[in-house]
């Protein structure tokens, strides 16, 4: 008798289990992609950060870009930094880059 117990529970644990398993989800995540053709100085991204104002900033090699949602616009040495190559941003706890 004991062993059809088992036997039964065990069934109704794997019943179980599979029917919350179907209503599990995963999470969906939209990608679109960003090129020269598009406003990027260049193809290849060395970073990204996401600033507390919801701005993307993105590291390339021929300046520092701002993407706001719509347009981007790209930083240089004409706009006072030290070189166009980008190769790490930090953003810190309060979300300051």
């Amino acid at each position: 008798m004991t062993y059809s117990v088992k036997r039964l529970t065990t069934l109704l644990i794997i019943i179980v289990l599979y029917s919350c398993s179907n209503h599990a989800t995963a999470q969906s995540f939209n990608f679109k992609n960003f090129d020269s053709d598009m406003g990027l100085p260049q193809n290849f991204v060395y970073c990204l950060a996401q600033d507390h104002n919801g701005y993307l900033w993105i590291g390339t090699g021929e300046g520092l870009v701002r993407y706001d949602g719509i347009h981007f616009k790209t930083y240089t040495q004409r706009d006072s930094l030290s070189s166009d190559f980008i190769y790490s941003l930090f953003v810190d706890l309060d979300g300051i880059l």
